[in-house]
Order: structure tokens, then sequence, then C-alpha cells
């Protein structure tokens, strides 16, 4: 039981650490994520914190939830007023974009490896 309160409380103090990160980045206008990998890369086992985590599944699962979560809000913070300027060129650059790479990827293959 003393082991999972030590894991709580590890928890807490970077969690307390990870908000005054936020605000400092946003005060320094650095991106937040740059504080955030710098904190993780602290507390880990090759860190001034230490602690070993050798889970990957795990590890990948926070991952997946902390992506949709960041996508999700970014999505909800988004003013569509903001963006309708900006999405025909978007749509356009990103299917032109797609078309070019496909193409440049089949040429490689075809006439480098010699694919048929």
């Amino acid at each position: 039981m003393a082991q999972l309160y030590a894991i709580l409380g590890i928890v807490a103090v970077l969690l307390v650490l990870s908000v005054f990160a936020s605000k400092a980045a946003v005060r320094l206008g650095v991106p937040t994520l740059l504080f955030f990998l710098a904190l993780g890369m602290a507390a880990g086992s090759e860190g001034f914190g230490g602690i070993w985590f050798d889970y990957p599944k795990v590890v990948q699962g926070v991952g997946v939830v902390a992506l949709a979560y960041i996508l999700y809000a970014a999505g909800l913070e988004t003013n569509t007023k903001d963006i309708r300027p900006q999405m025909w060129p978007a749509l356009s650059l990103a299917t032109l974009g797609i078309f070019v790479n496909c193409a440049l990827i089949a040429a490689f293959a075809r006439y480098v490896i010699k694919l048929n």
C-alpha cells in the first residue's frame, strides 16, 4: 500500500510541475510540448527523478488517449471563422501533396528499385 501512495504522490508532483511548466511556456512564448518533454526527460530513468518505467503497452495506451484528447480539445477551441479563409488552400495543398508524393514514390520504386 505504501508503494501505491508513493506512485500517487509522484504523479501528483509531476502534474503540478506540468501546470507550472505550461504557464511558464505561455509566458516565455515557447511551445508547451517542449517543456513537457524536458519535464519527462528530467523525471525519467536517465534524469534527476530516476523513475524507471518499463511498460510499453501502458505507455502506448496513455499516449493514444493523450493524443485523442489533444486533438479533440484543439478542435473544440478552434474558431470556424478563423479556419474558413484557409480551408480551401489547405485542402488543395494537401490533396496535391498526396498525389505528388505518390508519384515520386512510384517513380522511385519503378526506376530505382526496379519493381513492376
